[in-house]
């Protein structure tokens, strides 16, 4: 049920972790493939840098402000810059999220970055 909880959820926050050890909660969107959940976000966001250094992170449902809802859960972040995981990502989202996905689709390209998607697999 744990992982239904998040996969059904609209917004999930992530912890993750700077070098000192640091938790940063940050509310995203998320989608669910299988056993693996995925958020969309800027190429060069802060905790893009963070799972990149450490891949630990926690996962918990929340609302739009990241007030959490839910029990925190233990997953590992894997970055996906390939064109072709971005492309597959920013599908599940339209396919989610409909018209509202689509100011986060342009952003990155508004903001001179690329876009990434991160892969969550829970421990």
């Amino acid at each position: 049920m744990r992982f239904d909880s998040l996969a059904q959820s609209t917004y999930v926050s992530i912890k993750s972790y700077r070098k000192s050890d640091e938790a940063v909660p940050t509310p995203v969107w998320i989608v669910a493939d299988g056993d693996k959940l995925f958020c969309w976000t800027l190429g060069n966001s802060g905790k893009v840098k963070r799972i990149r250094a450490n891949p630990r992170v926690r996962l918990a449902p929340c609302d739009a402000a990241g007030k959490i809802s839910g029990e925190w859960i233990l997953a590992n972040g894997r970055v996906l810059d390939s064109p072709r995981d971005i492309k597959a990502q920013a599908r599940r989202m339209r396919r989610k999220f409909g018209w509202k996905f689509l100011p986060f689709r342009l952003l990155p390209y508004l903001r001179g970055t690329k876009p990434v998607a991160i892969e969550f697999r829970l421990v």
